[in-house]
């Protein structure tokens, strides 16, 4: 299971500070691409049986959390290049709340039935929060 952890890692966009035009293009991007990839039928499955490890195994709960704690990283460096004039408080606050984003994607929309919502329609309502974070308060 660490190794898939690790592959799911590699699989991560770079997102390097100069290739940052726009922060809320930067921004759109990245939650894009991570409601895409948490509603994906390999990650939705992977994630449900690193849940079901969690609840009845300590190793399950140490993949969990250590996915979680890589993926909030990743997260906080890629915001620190955008918004290098946020404190660091901001971006972990908002590395979580795209984590969030991530995550209930995930729960709402990884089953397939027809809904009048899609995923992809979250996206500027999730920028539009992130960056009321992640400006100088």
């Amino acid at each position: 299971m660490i190794s898939v952890c690790d592959r799911y890692e590699r699989q991560r966009p770079e997102f390097k500070p100069e290739d940052i035009q726009n922060p809320s293009d930067f921004l759109k991007r990245t939650v894009t691409w991570m409601i895409d990839d948490a509603v994906a039928p390999e990650t939705s499955r992977l994630f449900l049986e690193f849940w079901i490890l969690a609840k009845q195994y300590e190793f399950g709960t140490e993949i969990i959390e250590r996915s979680y704690a890589s993926a909030v990283e990743w997260l906080i460096t890629a915001l620190g290049g955008c918004f290098p004039y946020s404190p660091q408080d901001q971006r972990e606050q908002a590395a979580y709340y795209m984590l969030t984003i991530s995550e209930g994607s995930l729960a709402v929309f990884s089953r397939s039935y027809q809904r009048s919502v899609d995923q992809s329609d979250m996206v500027d309502f999730a920028v539009a929060g992130i960056m009321s974070i992640l400006q100088t308060r």
